[in-house]
């Protein structure tokens, strides 16, 4: 919903064209996300003129998300994978 209680209408070539630009994460989920958001927040909602831009935004946000937490899985996997390969001339005693 917009500012003035409107509904913005998201045609499927839009649809398409935020999959490509954002392909890691699902789109449509996404755009229930926002419709959830500005119903729960009236006073925040946007107009016809910045809708586009808060949609963009918010899956820019939410790629950056998937993309960070990725990145933190991986370097966690790569840490609990890790296994130094020590020999007994590597050490030395005291």
């Amino acid at each position: 919903p917009l500012k003035n209680g409107d509904y913005y209408t998201i045609y499927q070539e839009q649809i398409e064209i935020y999959k490509n630009l954002y392909p890691n994460i699902n789109i449509e989920q996404e755009l229930r996300n926002i419709i959830g958001w500005n119903m729960a927040n009236i006073n925040k909602r946007k107009s016809l003129k910045g809708i586009n831009k808060h949609i963009n935004l918010w899956l820019q946000k939410s790629n950056s998300n998937f993309l960070e937490k990725q990145e933190n899985f991986n370097q966690n996997k790569k840490d609990e994978n890790y296994k130094p390969n020590y020999s007994k001339d590597d050490f030395f005693n005291i």
